[in-house]
Formats: C-alpha cells, sequence, structure tokens
C-alpha cells in the first residue's frame, strides 16, 4: 500500500513550502513540502493567501484541469475581503 503522499496530485505551487494539490476523489489539499502534513484547503485559507499576490491568469492556467468554482479560490477571495 502506497503512503498518502502517492495519491496526491500537486497542482500550485502556493510558496516554497507548501503546494496545493488534489487528492483521488478531486478534494484540494494543502501539502507541507517540509512536514510532508496534508490539511483541507478549506480550513487553511490563510495558507492561501500568498495566491493573490501572483496574476490571476497565472493561477487559472496552473489549475485549468476544473473550473475555478471547484476549487478553493471563490473561498479565498472572499476570505480576504472580510477578514
Amino acid at each position: 500500500m502506497g503512503s498518502a503522499n502517492d495519491r496526491l496530485r500537486p497542482r500550485l505551487r502556493i510558496n516554497n513550502g507548501l503546494l496545493l494539490v488534489r487528492d483521488d476523489v478531486g478534494t484540494r489539499l494543502v501539502h507541507g513540502a517540509a512536514d510532508g502534513l496534508v490539511y483541507p484547503a478549506a480550513d487553511r485559507l490563510v495558507w492561501l493567501l500568498p495566491l493573490l499576490e501572483r496574476t490571476p491568469s497565472d493561477v487559472s492556467a496552473e489549475l485549468s484541469d476544473v473550473p475555478v468554482a471547484d476549487t478553493p479560490l471563490p473561498a479565498l477571495v472572499r476570505f480576504a475581503l472580510t477578514a
């Protein structure tokens, strides 16, 4: 049986230590490169804030395989605007 990391598909580098990944069932997760731990992206929106410093075309190009509504990006923007 493979490790949990074998089932994660990297999708988007958030910063040097974090990746936004997707598991086998399509759940978006934040993967810590240093410790290897994985957290639901919806529970760690503050960790995704560096994505807002990038251009929308850069982010959407890396997530082009799914509609934006199926990513944590709408929740991230709501979080940033109401925090």
